[in-house]
C-alpha cells in the first residue's frame, strides 16, 4: 500500500477506503479543513462489531444519515449519560489503539532495536504529555501545535535522522541485552 497501488493489497476494499481517506484529508487539508479520523474511528468499531461486510456498513451509513435529519432521535442521544458515552469512547479507542498496536507487529515493527523504542516511546509521552501537560498547545510564534501535530512532527524527524542502531542497551523479554 505504500505506493498506493491497490493491487498489492491484501484487501483492495479496505485500501481503497485507506487510500480515499488519504486523499479528501489532503484536498481538505490544503483548503484549511482539520483532517479526519474516520477511517481509524471506523476500524475500532467494526472490530468491536465483527461485522465486516460492506454491504452491512453501506446500510448503517444510510441508516445514520436519515437519523441525522431526525430532532428527536438528537434529543434521545442526548439522554445517554456522559457516563455512559465516556465508557463507549474509552472502549472505542482502546480499540483503536490495539489496531494500531497490531499494525505495528503485522508490519514487523522491530521493538528489539533502541532506535524503534526510542522514536515510539517519544511519540507517545510528547502527545500524552502535552495534551495533558501543557492544555494541547504549544506556540512558536503565530503557529499553534496541539500535542498529537507536535509529536508527529517529531517522530517523523527522528525517524529520518536517527541512525539505524543506537548506542542504548535495551533489555529482551529473554533477559539477554541487545544492541
Amino acid at each position: 500500500m505504500g505506493q498506493g497501488h491497490l493491487q498489492d493489497c491484501p484487501n483492495p476494499v479496505g485500501c481503497a477506503g485507506e487510500l480515499s481517506d488519504r486523499h479528501s484529508n489532503g484536498r481538505g487539508g490544503l483548503l484549511g479543513a482539520p483532517a479526519n479520523t474516520t477511517y481509524s474511528e471506523n476500524t475500532g468499531v467494526l472490530n468491536l462489531a465483527t461485522v465486516f461486510d460492506p454491504a452491512v456498513i453501506r446500510l448503517a451509513a444510510c441508516f445514520a444519515i436519515l437519523l441525522s435529519f431526525c430532532p428527536k432521535f438528537a434529543c434521545l442521544i442526548g439522554l445517554i449519560p456522559m457516563a455512559t458515552i465516556g465508557g463507549v469512547s474509552m472502549i472505542l479507542y482502546s480499540m483503536i489503539s490495539a489496531v494500531g498496536v497490531r499494525n505495528l507487529i503485522e508490519g514487523s515493527v522491530d521493538f528489539n532495536s533502541s532506535r524503534n523504542v526510542f522514536v515510539a516511546a517519544s511519540i507517545l509521552v510528547i502527545a500524552i504529555g502535552l495534551k495533558y501537560g501543557a492544555e494541547d498547545n504549544v506556540s512558536m510564534g503565530p503557529i499553534h501545535f496541539s500535542g498529537l501535530a507536535l509529536a508527529a512532527i517529531v517522530g517523523v524527524t527522528m525517524n529520518a535522522i536517527l541512525p539505524d542502531k543506537l548506542g542504548i542497551k535495551v533489555k529482551s523479554v529473554h533477559g539477554k541485552e541487545k544492541r
